[in-house]
């Protein structure tokens, strides 16, 4: 477990880097534990920034969230936060990204961290395909 690769955790693709902070590795070490996730599973999505739909995954993104302060004890995802994360972007990706995001919104705080990073991850791609381009 020492070396846990990506997932919100220097996702360095391209020019593109999500989510980094001194403190990761360790929240991602202790959510792994929490919810017994398997860590290839969780490099394997900050690898392909595809998320598996499934319930261990999305308990991992939920604690995971939580732990590095995007989203509340009550579910909702704290976005200014996020904001400040995505780095290697421009700030009209970073809001374009932030309010498509916004819009989505689960049943509960699992299912909505999950969504939402989902969503994140995809304007991420989506991001990176566009600056291959150019």
């Amino acid at each position: 477990m020492e070396k846990i690769i990506l997932l919100m955790c220097i996702l360095s693709l391209e020019d593109v880097q999500a989510f980094s902070s001194d403190n990761q590795n360790q929240a991602i070490t202790k959510c792994i534990q929490k919810t017994g996730v398997d860590e290839s599973i969780v490099t394997r999505m900050g690898v392909t920034l595809d998320i598996p739909d499934n319930s261990v995954v999305k308990k991992f993104l939920a604690c995971l969230n939580k732990k590095l302060g995007f989203q509340n004890e009550e579910g909702d995802m704290l976005f200014d936060n996020l904001r400040g994360n995505l780095v290697g972007m421009s700030s009209e990706e970073v809001n374009s990204t932030v309010s498509t995001c916004k819009q989505v919104k689960g049943t509960n705080s699992i299912e909505n961290s999950y969504l939402v990073t989902k969503c994140i991850f995809r304007k991420i791609k989506s991001i990176i395909k566009l600056k291959k381009r150019k």
